[in-house]
């Protein structure tokens, strides 16, 4: 499974060993005698990281994938399906209007984030516009440059996330570990 595509197309699959922590963000109000009061602090009280892994890769797939890192420089969101996100569906065409048509879309458009894996020019992550058409067959995303094609792909649900930080290990020659850690975030 297809976790992460770069902007130039490159697809990447973390290791089954990644992790996924969560820390409800909340106020909290302490009274005399143990008492205690808590509220959810915001619309997006959920906070999620994502320690992942891409172990034993080759040095090009683990170059392409740093490049991609440095590029957003913890900026800039990109789309992420983690391992346990299950749901896959195919599209059948994009047109230039930032239109992705297809079957099986109902609730793809729900965390705001999709990624599109098997199409000639278009794989990448995208962030859904919430303000277009989002139906059982129709997606609107945030991406003026789509072209225009009729064909099969996958598309799959994901989140947008940062990259806070990645390190690399190279365990031997032509052999590259990275791991990293991704903060959701929320905003397109």
């Amino acid at each position: 499974m297809t976790n992460i595509v770069d902007d130039s197309g490159n697809a990447f699959s973390v290791d089954k060993s990644s992790t996924q922590s969560n820390k409800p963000r909340i106020r909290r109000f302490s009274f005399g005698d143990g008492y205690e009061q808590r509220i959810a602090d915001g619309i997006n009280t959920l906070g999620q990281m994502f320690d992942v892994r891409f172990i034993n890769r080759t040095e090009t797939e683990m170059d392409n994938l740093i490049d991609f890192f440095e590029t957003k420089n913890s900026v800039t969101p990109f789309a992420y399906s983690p391992p346990n996100f299950a749901s896959v569906t195919t599209g059948t065409s994009f047109t230039a209007n930032s239109t992705i048509t297809g079957t099986g879309f109902t609730g793809l458009a729900d965390e705001g984030w999709v990624i599109i894996e098997g199409s000639a020019s278009n794989d990448k992550g995208y962030s859904i516009d919430s303000t277009g058409t989002n139906n059982a067959t129709t997606l609107t995303v945030f991406e003026p440059n789509v072209s225009t094609a009729t064909e099969s792909f996958t598309v799959y649900k994901a989140i947008g996330v940062i990259c806070e930080e990645w390190s690399v290990v190279v365990p031997q020659v032509n052999v590259v570990s990275v791991t990293a850690k991704f903060k959701r975030v929320y905003e397109p």
